[in-house]
């Protein structure tokens, strides 16, 4: 036990400093008195009027008022539309074990700093950067600008799967560092809860970093002739999707049922299987300028790692100049983050 404790001892207080760090943003909403008391903070217990978080309120109250009521799930719900499924807006299905154990109920906001800092310390050890050296790295990746931004306007499910897609990240890494059993069970416990989540846009863009991910890896691999070691890190990775697609099975179920009934649920594919047009204007799923309606242009891009280079805040009449429609305000990144 000892030998344990020693060993993994800068662990443990590196822990509780991210504890302590993301905890002092939020201290009057922590129900930990001694939080409170070492820092005063500027919240002062007050929480963020999150817009969408209204919104999703008011279109979740009969399915929570019926549950409560009648102490048993609802499928659909009449309160938005003329009337759609239940579990599109709240999942009325009851939390997995694993969802209280790494998302526990804490306050909103200091759960997901929380998040956004203790995996971005797990992916950059997986990297083999030294302990504290990673500690350093995941404060400047939790507290980049954008993550507050996405909280601030009500975008919870986006803030949570981040803070989960750098598990993902780790969870290959480890594969291919042949630590196969801690990589399988981070990659399918990382994956699993950020597709419970049911953010897909940021499950999407995971998938693309992992496959270039893969492509350099497998470069690599055939340079070094460790293409058996490739395939058994490839097919592990296999086994990790695979057990966080079945645990999230039922959503996922549901979820592509809707989906065909959903204006979001075409293709926007000009040409069928049969070489026949799919509509009179060659499309029957979105268009274009609704698919890219809150994608950044190359201002906006730039924006990411140089402060107000597309103006701030566009709340404020005049002060966001960028090429998105609408917006919270530009991505900004941090521009110490880019410059180290």
């Amino acid at each position: 036990m000892q030998d344990f404790v020693k060993k993994y001892k800068s662990y443990f207080i590196i822990l509780g400093l991210i504890v302590l760090v993301t905890g002092a943003f939020v201290p009057r909403n922590l129900d930990i008195k001694p939080l409170s008391k070492v820092f005063k903070g500027y919240f002062q217990g007050k929480v963020p009027v999150q817009h969408d978080i209204v919104e999703y309120q008011g279109a979740s109250r009969e399915v929570a008022d019926y549950i409560e009521s009648e102490d048993r799930t609802i499928l659909w719900t009449n309160a938005l539309f003329c009337g759609m499924p239940a579990q599109v807006i709240s999942n009325p299905t009851k939390p997995i074990l694993i969802r209280h154990l790494l998302f526990p109920t804490t306050p909103g906001v200091w759960s997901k700093i929380f998040l956004y800092v203790f995996c971005a310390f797990i992916m950059l050890l997986s990297f083999k950067v030294r302990p504290w050296l990673a500690l350093v790295g995941a404060i400047g990746i939790g507290f980049a600008t954008e993550n507050f931004t996405i909280i601030a306007v009500g975008h919870n499910t986006k803030s949570i799967a981040t803070a989960y897609l750098p598990l993902i990240i780790a969870g290959v890494q480890y594969l291919f560092r042949k630590k196969h059993l801690l990589g399988l069970t981070i990659l399918s416990v990382g994956l699993g809860l950020q597709v419970y989540i049911n953010h897909v846009q940021i499950t999407y863009y995971a998938g693309f970093m992992v496959v270039l991910f893969f492509v350099f890896q497998l470069v690599n691999s055939i340079k070094k002739n460790a293409i058996k070691d490739f395939i058994v890190a490839s097919s592990l990775a296999l086994l990790g999707v695979v057990l966080a697609l079945g645990a999230n099975s039922l959503n996922i179920l549901m979820l592509n049922e809707y989906a065909k009934e959903s204006i979001r649920g075409a293709s926007a594919l000009t040409i069928s299987k049969d070489n026949v047009a799919v509509s009179e204007d060659g499309q029957s799923g979105l268009t274009e300028d609704y698919v890219f309606s809150y994608s950044n242009g190359w201002s906006d891009i730039i924006a990411t790692f140089i402060p107000n280079y597309s103006g701030g805040d566009s709340d404020k009449l005049g002060l966001y100049y960028g090429e998105i429609g609408s917006t919270s305000g530009p991505k900004y990144m941090g521009a110490t983050i880019f410059v180290l």
